[in-house]
C-alpha cells in the first residue's frame, strides 16, 4: 500500500472510531479505573484527616459563590476525550487558594496550568487518561514545591485529544508561585446526617475553602443521561445523582469538579442546590460559566459497588495549602557527572537536603531512589555507623554502584553519593528528576526521610563540558 493511500485509509479510521466512541457515549472525558484502582482512591479519600469545622462560624444563607476568584474563559477549560478531570479540580481549588492569598486572579489567566501536572502525572503513579485524586495532586506539589500559571509558555492546555502533546520539558517552570505547605482534608460528610453533612460543605466553603467533589456513577447508561444533562439541559436545571443505582457496575466512571458554592434560598431542599465547576467546556453556550447545580438532598454516605467492593459515591475534600513568596530551600546542592567516558567516573550527588520532623536513631536498611533507579543500603550491601547523632553508610568495596549516605540528626538533613552507578542512559534528567531516602530502624516497611523531592527540567543546567548537570 502507497504511504498516501495508507495515511487516508488512517485518517478515515480515525474519524470512524471518533464517531463511534461518540455512539459509544464518550463525548466527554471521564475517569476509567478498575476496582483496584477504585478502591485505593476510596482508601485514600478515608486515610485523610478531617478537615476543620469552624464552631464559631457564621455560615451565609442565599447565594454564596467563590466563582469570582478564578479568572478564565469557560471554553477552555475544557478537558477534551482525557480522565484529567482530577487534575482540573485540583488546580481550580488551588487557583482559587492562591487568589484569596495573594489576590492575583486579574494577572492569572485561566488560573493555575493543568498541563503542569499533567505532563508529569507518571512522578505520582498517575496515568493522566484513567484518573487520579486529590491526594496524589497533594503528593505532586509536595515533590516539587510550586504551581506555574497557564500562561507560562507552553503550560497551556495541550493534551485535549487524549494523546501526550507536552512533554514535561517543554513546559517553562518560571515564573512560579512556591508553595511552602500542601496536603487535603477529608470533609465530615459520610456516617452523619444529611443535615450535618451540609452544614459542614457550607462550613468550609464560608472559610473560603472550595471543595473538591469527586463521584462516580455506576454505568454507562447513568453517564449518557448526565452527559444530556449537561449538554442540553438549560443552566438553571438542578440535577440529583442519587437518581442513579448503587450497582451493577457496567460501563461506570468516576468524575471530579470544584464546588465552589450554594444557593440555599428555596425552602424545599430538593431545590437547594450545590454550585460545580465542570471541565467540558461550556456545552456550546449552553453553560456560560461552566458549572452545573447539584442538588442538595442526597444521601452523603451512598456507596457503589463493584466486584464486591464498596466504596463512597461522593467524596467531598479540601486543599490545605499555603503559599509563599519566596522558594524554601530544600537542599544545598544535586550534581551528575554522567557519560562522561570515563571508567567507573559516573557520578550523582545530593547534598544536604533537609527534612522536618525527628531524625532517625538507628537505621538498618535504607534505600535511596532516583526516577528508576533504587540502592539499597543494608548490612549485606555496606556498612553502617554512627558518631553521635550522625548516622553514615559506605557501601561494601566489591559490587556494582557505590554509595554514600550521611545523616544528621544533629541538623535535620541527608547527603548521598553515588559512583560507578552506570545509570546515565536511565536517570532522564532533561525531564525530571525524582528522589527520596527512604530508612528503616529494624525489619519494619521503610519511612521516607522527609518527603520526596522533584526537579524539573529549568531546575537543572548544564555544565560548560555539557556532561553534568547541577541545580542554579
Amino acid at each position: 500500500m502507497k504511504w498516501k493511500t495508507l495515511l487516508a485509509v488512517l485518517s478515515v479510521m480515525f474519524v470512524v472510531s471518533s464517531v463511534q466512541a461518540q455512539k459509544n457515549g464518550l463525548p466527554y472525558g471521564v475517569m476509567r479505573p478498575d476496582a483496584k484502582t477504585m478502591k485505593k482512591w476510596n482508601d485514600n479519600f478515608l486515610r485523610q484527616p478531617l478537615a476543620k469545622i469552624s464552631a464559631g462560624r457564621k455560615v451565609k444563607r442565599g447565594n454564596f459563590s467563590l466563582l469570582d476568584k478564578l479568572n478564565f474563559d469557560p471554553t477552555l477549560r475544557d478537558q477534551g476525550n482525557t480522565g484529567t478531570c482530577w487534575i482540573w479540580a485540583g488546580t481550580g481549588c488551588l487557583s482559587i487558594a492562591l487568589d484569596i492569598q495573594k489576590s492575583v486572579a486579574a494577572e492569572l489567566v485561566n488560573g493555575l496550568s493543568v498541563q503542569f501536572l499533567a505532563s508529569n502525572a507518571e512522578i505520582v503513579g498517575a496515568d493522566p487518561n484513567l484518573g487520579g485524586d486529590i491526594t496524589q495532586m497533594a503528593d505532586f506539589y509536595r515533590r516539587v514545591g510550586y504551581s506555574i500559571a497557564w500562561t507560562n509558555t507552553n503550560a497551556e492546555w495541550q493534551n485535549g485529544n487524549g494523546a501526550q502533546n507536552c512533554p514535561s520539558s517543554w513546559i517553562y517552570t518560571n515564573p512560579r508561585y512556591p508553595i511552602s505547605t500542601i496536603s487535603s482534608s477529608l470533609v465530615p460528610t459520610i456516617n452523619v446526617d444529611q443535615q450535618t453533612a451540609i452544614a459542614n460543605i457550607k462550613n468550609v466553603l464560608n472559610q473560603n475553602q472550595p471543595v473538591f467533589l469527586g463521584y462516580s456513577l455506576p454505568t454507562g447508561a447513568d453517564w449518557m443521561d448526565f452527559y444530556n444533562f449537561w449538554s442540553n439541559g438549560p443552566a438553571t436545571a438542578i440535577i440529583n445523582l442519587d437518581k442513579y443505582p448503587v450497582a451493577p457496575w457496567d460501563g461506570g466512571g468516576g468524575h471530579a469538579v470544584v464546588c465552589v458554592g450554594y444557593n440555599d434560598d428555596a425552602p424545599e431542599i430538593e431545590n437547594q442546590y450545590w454550585i460545580l465547576l465542570n471541565s467540558w467546556g461550556n456545552a456550546d453556550g449552553k453553560r456560560p460559566d461552566g458549572c452545573f447545580r447539584l442538588s442538595m438532598n442526597l444521601d452523603y454516605s451512598k456507596q457503589l459497588t463493584e466486584e464486591s467492593l464498596t466504596y463512597y459515591a461522593y467524596q467531598w475534600s479540601i486543599f490545605n495549602v499555603e503559599f509563599s513568596d519566596t522558594m524554601s530551600k530544600r537542599f544545598d546542592n544535586v550534581s551528575f557527572n554522567l557519560n562522561n567516558g570515563r571508567t567507573n567516573a559516573d557520578t550523582c550527588s545530593i547534598s544536604k537536603y533537609i527534612f522536618s520532623g525527628s531524625a532517625p536513631t538507628a537505621i538498618a536498611s535504607a534505600v535511596l531512589r532516583m526516577n528508576n533507579y533504587s540502592f539499597t543500603c543494608n548490612s549485606k550491601t555496606g556498612t553502617w555507623s554512627a558518631n553521635g547523632k550522625v548516622l553514615n553508610f559506605k557501601s561494601a568495596p566489591k559490587g556494582d554502584a557505590k554509595v554514600e549516605i550521611t545523616v544528621d540528626g544533629n541538623k535535620n538533613f541527608w547527603s548521598a553519593k553515588i559512583t560507578k552507578s552506570d545509570m546515565s542512559r536511565y536517570v532522564n534528567y532533561y525531564q525530571t528528576l525524582d528522589f527520596d531516602l527512604s530508612t528503616s530502624p529494624d525489619e519494619s516497611a521503610p519511612a521516607v526521610l522527609g518527603s520526596s523531592c522533584t526537579l524539573m527540567f529549568d531546575d537543572l543546567s548544564a555544565k560548560a563540558s555539557g556532561k553534568a548537570k547541577k541545580i542554579k
